[in-house]
């Protein structure tokens, strides 16, 4: 075979295949196979076709376009999964299939409580420092959803008087609970 007819077949190889190398995209990867050699061409016509090319690929696999739309989905779920650990700090990553097929697997997001845990407790105790009247009517503005008005008629006092008080106790909590104003 001329050198120019070896190079407009691997010419055409490149056209008619893509070469996965499995063990730089899979690291973890069970199996013998080293490449996933991608093309529509039906196997055994694509082996005959391109078998001294195949040669530095083996151990390999041949598989149909398909399995770039596989290799896709693929690629997305570990992505989300990959955003979804980074923004819950997952302790012990379980991936969704494991914890369908062993639901005792699902536990609660224990960072998630603790942190909510400790966000409650430093909030409890800040407002423990307040009067009670600054604790009283932050608990009607926050809690019951009062406006300044109502807390001010429900009190008999000017809402000037309410809103100062108001300010006055969430800055306090700011400065307790070390949050910047907004």
């Amino acid at each position: 075979m001329l050198k120019n007819d070896i190079s407009a077949i691997e010419e055409q190889f490149k056209r008619d295949c893509i070469i996965i190398d499995l063990r730089k995209e899979y690291p973890e990867k069970v199996g013998e196979e080293n490449y996933a050699v991608i093309t529509d061409i039906p196997n055994d016509v694509f082996i005959s076709k391109y078998c001294e090319l195949l040669e530095v690929y083996t151990p390999y696999l041949v598989v149909g376009t398909y399995f770039l739309e596989i290799l896709g989905d693929y690629k997305a779920i570990e992505y989300k999964y990959e955003k979804r650990t980074q923004r819950k700090g997952m302790l012990f990553p379980l991936d969704d299939i494991a914890c369908l097929c062993f639901p005792e697997l699902q536990l609660p997001d224990c960072a998630d409580d603790y942190i909510i845990g400790e966000t409650k407790r430093t909030v409890k105790l800040a407002l423990e420092q307040l009067t009670d009247i600054q604790r009283e009517r932050i608990y009607m503005k926050y809690w019951d959803k009062m406006t300044i008005r109502e807390i001010a008629k429900k009190e008999g006092k000017d809402h000037k008087t309410i809103l100062e008080s108001l300010r006055s106790a969430e800055k306090k909590l700011r400065n307790i609970i070390k949050i910047p104003p907004q």
